[in-house]
């Protein structure tokens, strides 16, 4: 967790599901926990969006996006940058020339949809977005906010803007108050969003919850939610980066059974 001043902290964590029927998993997510700042991002790989593409290339394009994304954002927090909308903004230009680099050296139409966050003491938020990935804000209210534009797309639901191929710009939006950032892949929340009172606070319950309701609803694409909270705490461990492709229901199921095997026999004996 990162730590804040008059005891709050920010914490932030991702979950992902590859979509049903689905052998080539297309979304990604990276986090980092730093010094008074979490950054975050989701990409959602654009299944041929030229038309000429293979599968697995805009995963590519995704994986190396949310990469370049968090760690150029942790190498500006480590050079002294505190303000959230400088550190977007640098990330975003990592991220985009990381995904623009990807297809084209792999000769693929690959493409993806993008958003990336940093929340900051304060609750400063600034979010970045590209294509129909999106992020959503609570201030502790009870609904979730718009947190970017409208998505990046036509009458049809075709993007009109995405990373990949051609290089693109997108505006980074700020917002003060935030105690609670969701960014979402459009399968995470096509099916709707429950309101923030509905889903639990902590960070990775909270996406997990998110992700396991829209499956339920009958979504089938794949889906990401990735969580940026500020909450009371003390403490502060610098330096938590994750960067994770999508899990299926099986391999999720036997990470957390794994788990609970390791906490009993450590400390099923204690008293």
């Amino acid at each position: 967790m990162s730590g804040e001043a008059g005891g709050a902290v920010t914490r932030g964590a991702g979950f992902s599901l590859v979509g049903r029927g689905k052998r080539t998993p297309e979304d990604r997510w990276a986090l980092a926990e730093l010094d008074e700042v979490v950054v975050g991002a989701v990409a959602d790989g654009i299944s041929d969006p030229l038309g000429d593409g293979r599968a697995g290339a805009s995963g590519a394009v995704a994986d190396e996006a949310v990469g370049a994304f968090v760690e150029r954002a942790s190498r500006a927090v480590e050079g002294g940058v505190t303000e959230p909308a400088a550190i977007v903004r640098a990330a975003f230009e990592a991220a985009e020339l990381a995904a623009r680099t990807t297809a084209r050296n792999g000769g693929e139409a690959g493409g993806a949809a993008f958003v990336g966050a940093c929340l900051g003491r304060g609750g400063r938020l600034a979010v970045v977005k590209v294509g129909d990935c999106r992020a959503l804000t609570s201030d502790g209210g009870a609904l979730w906010r718009p947190a970017t534009p409208s998505d990046d797309a036509d009458r049809c639901g075709g993007l009109t803007a995405f990373l990949g191929a051609t290089a693109v710009q997108a505006e980074v939006v700020v917002h003060e108050g935030v105690e609670r950032a969701l960014l979402v892949s459009d399968g995470g929340w096509r099916a709707g969003v429950p309101a923030p009172g509905a889903l639990p606070a902590a960070p990775f319950a909270l996406v997990r919850e998110v992700v396991a309701r829209a499956r339920r609803a009958g979504e089938t694409d794949d889906l990401t939610a990735l969580a940026l909270v500020r909450e009371p705490g003390a403490g502060a461990t610098k330096g938590v980066i994750e960067r994770l492709a999508p899990l299926s229901f099986a391999l999720a199921g036997a990470l957390f059974f794994a788990a609970g095997l390791v906490a009993a026999t450590l400390f099923g004996g204690a008293p």
